[in-house]
């Protein structure tokens, strides 16, 4: 496809305002489920939680 260029146009101002808001939500979902993950883990085993080893 010779001589199809996108146009060069600069992005709106509403786009600089939603695109690191998407980014932070998308950002978010990645780390989230990590950072409950790494908590649990740490904290170690629930006090009222029944032993499964003797």
């Amino acid at each position: 496809m010779v001589g199809l260029k996108p146009p060069e146009v600069p992005p709106t101002a509403a786009m600089k305002f939603v695109s690191p808001g998407v980014a932070g939500c998308i950002a978010d979902l990645c780390t989230f489920p990590l950072d409950t993950a790494k908590v649990r883990l740490r904290s170690g085993p629930h006090p009222c939680a029944p032993r499964l080893s003797r």
